[in-house]
């Protein structure tokens, strides 16, 4: 299972309307996320969540990406729309069963700048340069383990 079909089993759980938006190019043999962005979309309520989705090796890859990309910031201009990071990895103690485990994180505009925020401890930090103000958190953010990573212990592999 792909790092982003993980991603849509999660979304799905979480309600709302979940869809597959990068493309396959079979010319290229590329793979292109929509707005250079995205993988995922969720449309719940009037918010509109735009994931990547990546194995946890990559994390750090996804948050350059977004974070450099002049879209970032025309997509969080509207205050309804959001740009979320799923990281899957694998996770338990040595000789026993291993459970998938999603690490999230955020982008929020933070005076005309992307800043990324990130879930640890059960609280939601700034892992750039930000106030103190904490901003909104997506609907499907919480509650989240402590730690900052939700488990997916039905999807064990």
């Amino acid at each position: 299972m792909s790092p982003t079909q993980r991603t849509l089993a999660l979304l799905r759980k979480e309600g709302g309307l979940v869809q597959v938006v990068e493309r396959w190019n079979p010319h290229s043999r590329t793979r292109h996320d929509l707005f250079g962005l995205f993988d995922v979309l969720q449309v719940n309520g009037d918010d509109v969540i735009g994931v990547q989705s990546c194995a946890g090796a990559s994390f750090s890859a996804r948050v350059k990406k977004l974070g450099s990309s002049p879209a970032l910031v025309q997509w969080l201009a509207s205050p309804r729309r959001w740009a979320v990071i799923h990281a899957w990895r694998k996770v338990g103690p040595g000789g026993r069963r291993k459970l998938w485990e999603v690490r999230k994180a955020h982008y929020r505009l933070v005076d005309g700048t992307p800043v990324l925020f990130e879930y640890a401890d059960s609280q939601l930090q700034c892992a750039g340069n930000a106030p103190a103000t904490t901003p909104p958190v997506p609907p499907h953010a919480n509650p989240l383990k402590p730690g900052g990573h939700e488990s997916c212990v039905n999807q064990p592999e």
